[in-house]
């Protein structure tokens, strides 16, 4: 095989894995959302609010700490959620949200906002 056609072939392999990790054109990777949750009060309580958040779309993880009385959801990569849809979310689970935090991913991790207040 000629060189040239090799080393085309790696360009193009290695250009499509960028892509599909999201590495390309200066995405940044998953992003965090913490949400401070009022009237957890037991694992069961845990188990029914990571339920009613796993179905939005652009949740990929949730990890709640009935200690903190707090859920931190991993976004999909390139995916965002608005403070309307986290807090139906967590209400339709009996609950209700209280301050809400989004977190950029890690090539913008200085970008971070803030959302405080209850249930409007």
């Amino acid at each position: 095989m000629n060189i040239n056609i090799l080393t085309a072939k790696l360009l193009l392999t290695l250009f499509s894995l960028c892509l599909a990790t999201g590495m390309a054109f200066g995405q940044s990777g998953p992003a965090k959302v913490f949400i401070e949750v009022k009237g957890l009060a037991c694992p069961f309580c845990v188990q029914g609010l990571e339920k009613h958040l796993k179905k939005l779309d652009a949740v990929a993880g949730v990890r709640t700490s009935l200690k903190k009385g707090e859920a931190v959801l991993d976004l999909r990569s390139g995916r965002t959620v608005d403070e309307k849809e986290l807090r139906q979310a967590v209400k339709k689970a009996g609950f209700t949200a209280g301050r809400i935090r989004f977190e950029e991913g890690p090539a913008t991790a200085t970008a971070e906002k803030s959302v405080k207040g209850g249930e409007k």
